[in-house]
């Protein structure tokens, strides 16, 4: 009898860091070499979120249930850096029943994974102050809620002391993980004390020790005078330039450590509460363990050993980053395409090819019958509808193509219908889909080549899409609702029985509604006022039948020249009036020709014996002025400027 094959989870921070992505790819091979299946969850912070509507990230762990999954694994060190321990605790085990282990901090009840930090952090200043005489310090740390930095910086207090190495306060500068945030801070301390007399920077994570070697570029400071340590470990480090000493947390062993304990707990075996990884030093050029010159050595471990550069690839400084350059100018370039206003259906029908650009081999649109509005709450109200708004599986060769919101289902019982997504051909990354406050649904895909944080930058562009395609919807339903109220109007007499048009009462009833609508969606537009030359010269000289001609036939200028959905109407004898949705100065300009010429046309096809003309004056909307009456004013009085220099001989009929 074959085991079940299991369906293990990942939940991460994000993409966009290297040891997130490290981390899953571990995950991502145990899974394949034990035949299961893996879905990995983006859900940002659980708390607080760089970004104003970061917090919409965490609407994807509502999908985590014993429904769709066996086990999970929960990257809870990231989070604890933003997180108090107890909410933390709490929202981690909110996903119990379900089988889970924790990553990086011990929750209460949860089987654990936890790292080091203190005997790698005493590691690696023991090493510079017996290896390299270091005897002035420079902590670049961290005042959060972070317990790993709160770790890592207390180790350091205790080594300092132990050493009896002179240290303070005023000896920290805070960067709070972040490369821009620990460069300005550090510039700033070299503003106020105008001088630089430190052995050593030690950072608390890799990014500040980046920070650190360019601050040092700045200003002159050679790896000779200040040596400078990070902690981490991340791929960048073997490739920077000086190569940075660090600590590494064995990333790709906790993956496999995690892994390995969900499979084992899903087997009923017993698994430890607690495990704990050792962080170790790894020293390299920026504290001048290995020289600039060697490119044969990694890093050099604790116990001397050397790891050489053939265990990684040295390509990664060159080659790699020219592929990311043109793998971003591929996704700069979709953006462009992107500047459309296209309906939902219009947007299923090309998402799916668009995106196989981007060397996904799977990639699925999930969209919630009707969006959800989602305040700052840690818990989403996951809708018991959704549809397949589009997919396709390049392995399967399944894609879907069907109308629109085809394909429904319950998320709450399976992520995708049946057969959506093959789940054999790769770990899944789910993301939610929103929008500002708005949540449209998720995204589910297999990545390709591309980087991972480049995807993450796909994924936001095909958010941004879905949202104006949504609006442009309703925009395109409200308009067809004008066009019927249009229609509806015609039969309590709001039409000119010659023209056929809209007459005075049906164009302020309905241009109102639509220069409401304009505003609303900010595409504003313009009334034109328009008046036939020389009526009554027509009149006079071929009598009134004539007369109508000309009026019926300015009626058929306009509609013409227009657009279907534009409000045109006759509102008085020879005076007919339009407001056109979007249209800017540039526009009128061509429009004004387009009614010459269409004039023209008229004059040339009817054969009358007299001439068809019209002047035209233009009333832009805005934000500020979108009364009706008011900008028929303003179009009235350009009208007869018009008409004073077309006497003057200024300019020719529109003709």
């Amino acid at each position: 009898m074959s085991r079940k094959r299991f369906r293990l989870g990942l939940v991460i921070d994000d993409f966009e860091a290297d040891y997130e992505c490290e981390l899953a790819g571990e995950v991502s091979e145990f899974c394949s070499a034990h035949d299961c299946s893996l879905s990995i969850y983006e859900i940002g912070s659980i708390e607080c979120s760089s970004d104003e509507y970061g917090y919409q990230k965490r609407a994807a762990a509502s999908l985590i249930n014993t429904k769709n999954l066996d086990g999970l694994i929960f990257h809870s060190s990231v989070q604890s850096n933003s997180v108090a321990e107890e909410k933390l605790f709490e929202y981690v085990q909110s996903f119990l029943p379900l089988r889970v282990v924790s990553l990086g901090v011990d929750v209460p009840e949860i089987p654990s994974i936890v790292i080091d930090n203190e005997t790698g952090m005493r590691g690696i200043i023991m090493h510079l102050i017996e290896k390299h005489s270091c005897r002035k310090f420079l902590l670049l740390g961290v005042n959060g809620k972070s317990e790993e930095a709160a770790v890592r910086m207390e180790a350091a207090r205790n080594t300092f002391k132990e050493k009896e190495i002179q240290f303070s306060d005023d000896d920290i500068v805070f960067g709070n993980f972040s490369y821009i945030e620990a460069l300005q801070n550090l510039e700033k301390f070299w503003s106020i004390h105008k001088s630089f007399d430190y052995d050593a920077i030690v950072s608390t994570n890799d990014e500040m020790a980046f920070a650190a070697l360019d601050f040092c570029h700045n200003h002159h400071i050679s790896e000779e005078q200040v040596k400078i340590t990070g902690f981490d470990d991340i791929r960048r480090c073997s490739f920077s330039a000086p190569t940075l000493t660090t600590v590494t947390q064995h990333i790709g062993r906790q993956g496999r450590t995690a892994a390995k304990t969900l499979y084992n707990l899903l087997q009923g075996k017993d698994v430890p509460h607690l495990q704990v990884i050792p962080a170790e030093p790894r020293f390299r050029q920026s504290c001048g363990c290995v020289m600039s010159g060697d490119l044969q050595t990694n890093a050099v471990m604790e116990n001397g050993k050397r790891i050489s550069c053939s265990e990684l690839s040295r390509n990664y400084s060159a080659s790699e980053w020219y592929v990311k350059k043109n793998q971003l100018t591929r996704i700069i370039r979709y953006q462009n395409e992107m500047q459309v206003s296209v309906t939902l259906e219009e947007l299923r029908t090309r998402l799916n090819s668009d995106v196989q650009i981007f060397d996904m081999s799977g990639f699925a649109v999930c969209l919630y019958k009707e969006p959800v509005v989602m305040e700052k709450t840690e818990y989403f109200p996951l809708p018991e509808k959704a549809y397949v708004f589009s997919a396709f599986d390049k392995d399967s060769g399944r894609e879907i193509t069907g109308g629109y919101r085809g394909l429904e289902f319950n998320p709450h019982n399976r992520i995708l219908p049946e057969g959506v997504l093959d789940d054999n051909s790769g770990p899944l990354c789910i993301l939610a889909l929103y929008h500002g406050r708005m949540q449209y649904g998720y995204i589910v895909y297999r990545a390709g080549s591309l980087d991972m944080a480049l995807y993450e930058i796909l994924c936001m562009l095909v958010f941004t899409a879905v949202d104006s395609a949504y609006h442009h919807t309703l925009d395109e339903q409200e308009k067809a609702c004008l066009c019927e109220e249009n229609r509806m109007l015609g039969s309590i007499s709001q039409i000119d029985e010659l023209t056929e048009l809209l007459n005075r009462r049906g164009f302020m009833s309905v241009g109102k509604k639509a220069v409401e609508v304009a505003v609303k969606t900010k595409k504003y537009g313009a009334v034109i006022f328009c008046d036939m030359d020389d009526l009554k010269k027509i009149n006079d000289t071929y009598g009134h039948q004539a007369g109508d001609e000309a009026i019926k036939g300015c009626g058929e200028v306009l509609c013409a020249v227009f657009r279907t959905s534009d409000i045109i109407g006759r509102i008085g004898g020879d005076e007919f009036a339009v407001f056109a949705a979007g249209l800017n100065p540039a526009m009128y300009d061509r429009m004004t020709k387009k009614i010459g010429d269409e004039c023209a046309l008229w004059n040339k096809t009817k054969d009358k014996p007299f001439t068809l003309s019209l002047s035209a004056g233009y009333a832009p909307v805005t934000a500020d002025c979108t009364d009706l009456s008011s900008l028929l004013r303003t179009a009235d009085s350009g009208l007869y400027r018009e008409k004073r220099r077309k006497k003057a001989g200024k300019t020719g009929k529109m003709q």
